[in-house]
């Protein structure tokens, strides 16, 4: 069997609370206590070991998601574990210093209260209760946020002005200083050619790191990949930007010769021959209680 767990923030923050409290994050010490718990249960491998494994073993992958800053700091912790991770990285914030639409919104989240938030983002619309009704609701199961939550990043993510919206609260509340703020909390090029010489494997998170559409994924998959093959020449790998993707993605992955990609849904991999481009993950800080 072999369990693939994924990770995003992993950092000791004190000045945004509101974000690193959150489910997903760790703290470094907690982190520590994940990898204590996983190597004692398991055998750490690689993704490029999956066709290889022992059926009656147990393995664990260890997957890092969105190119954090974050991930460079902690390589030296994989390390001393002697184990490897793989980091799934978006293009955008490395060679641009641009930030992820979704992470705009987390720290416009941890920055502000959510009734002022959805007062400020429903200010000028004829039909604020419809508006409100429409974007609170969710389809994920199990979902821990509560419905302002729910509602701000609906509302930023999926309505025709919520990028301009996104854009206009995250320079008001946050920074205008965009590229020094993304400076500081992703990979930058050099870290990137560190972390693969001390062994450990890289793949694409997507370009933007948006959700794919058939209007965006070719550029999202093919820029990215192509971005990642400049400082690594192993297996291509990919994670799906929140989970999603379809048969045009599939095929996209095949096109450029993709052997692993990484999805949200939480199950153990308990046959070899599963198809390699749908591996599901559980959310390490979320399955492993310490």
């Amino acid at each position: 069997m072999i369990s693939v767990f994924m990770y995003h923030d992993i950092r000791d923050d004190k000045k945004y609370p509101k974000r690193y409290n959150l489910k997903s994050f760790l703290t470094v010490n907690n982190f520590k206590k994940n990898l204590d718990f996983i190597t004692n249960q398991y055998q750490v491998i690689r993704p490029s070991d999956i066709p290889n494994v022992d059926k009656d073993g147990n393995y664990a992958i260890l997957t890092f998601d969105d190119g954090l800053k974050d991930h460079y700091d902690i390589t030296d912790v994989l390390l001393s574990y002697g184990v490897t991770g793989t980091f799934l990285i978006p293009t955008l914030p490395v060679t641009e210093g641009k930030m992820i639409h979704s992470h705009k919104i987390q720290f416009i989240l941890a920055s502000e209260s959510e009734e002022k938030l959805i007062n400020n983002i429903l200010y000028g619309f004829e039909n604020p209760v419809e508006l409100y009704n429409h974007y609170s609701k969710t389809i994920i199961k199990n979902n821990w946020w509560n419905p302002e939550m729910i509602f701000i990043t609906n509302f930023l993510r999926k309505h025709e002005n919520g990028v301009m919206i996104t854009d206009k609260l995250f320079n008001e509340i946050v920074t205008i200083d965009e590229k020094e703020f993304s400076s500081d909390l992703y990979l930058n090029e050099n870290n990137i050619i560190e972390m693969v010489s001390s062994g450990m494997d890289i793949g694409s998170h997507g370009y933007t790191s948006a959700i794919l559409t058939n209007d965006n994924q070719k550029m999202e998959i093919g820029s990215s990949i192509g971005f990642i093959r400049k400082y690594y020449d192993g297996d291509v790998m990919f994670s799906y930007p929140n989970g999603v993707y379809n048969d045009k993605t599939i095929e996209l992955l095949k096109q450029h010769d993709c052997k692993y990609s990484f999805t949200t849904e939480s199950a153990s991999i308990t046959n070899p021959n599963i198809n390699k481009l749908k591996l599901p993950r559980f959310d390490g800080p979320q399955t492993i209680i310490i």
